[in-house]
């Protein structure tokens, strides 16, 4: 898997202050069948997600701060890849 992705999600998190690293699982990242096909691709971790692809992971998992840190590195990514 292609590695520059991960650098760009990894310096736009810092920026905006979203903890988030670097969690590089080739086996088990929703990433894999984009990166499998040549489509660059990343995935970040904020390592609190311990239910994560468990039958545990549920909507109520979700807070509104992580889906603020969602939102926001989201935006930022399309924005760093806008000509």
């Amino acid at each position: 898997m292609k590695r520059g992705v991960h650098q760009r999600l990894l310096g736009l998190a810092g920026r905006l202050g979203v903890p988030a690293r670097e969690h590089f699982t080739p086996q088990v990242s929703d990433a894999v069948p984009f990166a499998s096909h040549g489509i660059e691709a990343g995935w970040l971790w904020t390592g609190v997600e311990s239910a994560y692809h468990s039958p545990l992971d549920t909507v109520e998992k979700l807070t509104p701060e992580s889906l603020d840190w969602a939102g926001r590195l989201t935006l930022a990514v399309l924005r760093s890849y806008a000509i």
